[in-house]
């Protein structure tokens, strides 16, 4: 076995310089390894390692669109400037409103006057209609740990009307007839 030990290698031979990287370590050494685009006799930084790894502050310029699966235990402070392109579908462990949830209709399992838990570990949205009763006078509201986020007050019998809110996780809502409404339909998007 041999060890070739160097302070500049160049990967690549091509005549234009930006076909080529080169791994090197800077002058004086400081405990980094770098990669540059160019030839060894002067690359152009883009990315920077220390012994943990990736050092994701000294990442400039604009970065290429990535595969985000492959992105593990970044600091948040470290994400500054141009970042690249993200596809979604590929982030896990973000609680995120419609992501892998669809709508259920849940007017059977649910009632005006009652509270209930979102305990799905991811916000949700609900939506209640109610259907008037009485020409004048007709209330409901929605609410969400225990703040009225939406009220109706239709003036006309047999008037449906929707209602709407988005539910943290762990966090209790309901809706409730305050005066001459009937649930006509709940559904929520879990």
């Amino acid at each position: 076995m041999s060890t070739v030990k160097t302070v500049k290698y160049q990967v690549g031979t091509d005549g234009t310089s930006t076909n080529n990287f080169t791994i090197y370590q800077p002058d004086p050494p400081d405990g980094t390894m770098r990669i540059g685009v160019g030839n060894a006799d002067s690359p152009t930084e883009i990315a920077q390692f220390t012994s943990s790894g990736l050092n994701a502050s000294a990442l400039t310029g604009t970065l290429p669109a990535i595969d985000a699966s492959s992105l593990t235990n970044i600091p948040a402070a470290n994400l500054t400037g141009t970042l690249p392109a993200l596809d979604g579908s590929s982030l896990t462990g973000i609680a995120s409103i419609g992501v892998g949830q669809t709508w259920q209709n849940l007017t059977s399992s649910r009632a005006l006057g009652t509270t209930y838990t979102n305990s799905t570990g991811s916000p949700i949205m609900f939506a209640v209609t109610v259907n008037t009763t009485a020409t004048t006078n007709s209330k409901a509201s929605i609410s969400v740990d225990g703040l009225v986020v939406a009220r109706t007050y239709p003036y006309a019998s047999g008037v449906y009307t929707p209602m709407f809110a988005i539910v943290p996780n762990g966090s209790t809502y309901g809706a409730s007839n305050v005066s001459n409404t009937t649930l006509n339909r709940w559904t929520e998007l879990r």
